[in-house]
């Protein structure tokens, strides 16, 4: 079992791979859809994923993921990452913008969570090293391990990031921007 850092992400300890985040992502990203009011709004869906993928199209040597840019219909302004590219923008959000290069942000942001590997790298801290190490090896199949590691996201609230990935976030962001 070896360490993947994966991206620009080299000197934090992640040991998954980017097929165990996109198989985590998946996962959520299903349960998301599931659990929360998703809006069917073509042309405004459409609109969220064209900024987000000529954000990541910036970046062709981060490109680990297939992204998907979704919007939930849900007066709070927010966005979140999930792991393996399922980024979701809130319709409260697109309400208070001003500027699509203020949605951009935004977007970009989140994405560079996803690039990061923020998800997966606070569940490798989460679970401590010798704990991840002897839960990996069943990580590969979606198995009861698999099923733990996802509860164990769910229910610690590993998607709260810390000040140092908000920053990497932040840069990327910018940087997404700009480009």
């Amino acid at each position: 079992l070896g360490c993947s850092s994966g991206g620009r992400n080299k000197g934090d300890l992640n040991i998954y791979s980017t097929a165990q985040d996109a198989k985590l992502g998946a996962h959520w990203a299903a349960y998301v859809q599931k659990e929360m009011p998703m809006l069917f709004d073509e042309r405004l869906v459409n609109y969220v994923d064209s900024i987000g993928q000529k954000l990541v199209s910036a970046f062709p040597e981060d490109r680990l993921f297939d992204y998907q840019f979704k919007v939930i219909k849900d007066p709070q302004v927010n966005a979140f990452a999930l792991p393996g590219g399922h980024i979701y923008v809130n319709l409260g959000l697109l309400q208070v913008v001003e500027t699509e290069a203020e949605l951009a942000s935004v977007i970009g942001h989140e994405t560079g969570h996803v690039v990061y590997r923020h998800g997966t790298e606070q569940l490798t801290k989460a679970q401590g090293l010798s704990c991840c190490l002897s839960l990996g090896v069943y990580a590969l199949g979606l198995g009861s391990a698999d099923v733990d590691i996802i509860n164990l996201f769910g229910q610690t609230g590993l998607l709260y990031y810390g000040r140092a990935a908000e920053l990497e976030a932040d840069r990327f962001g910018v940087e997404a921007l700009y480009k």
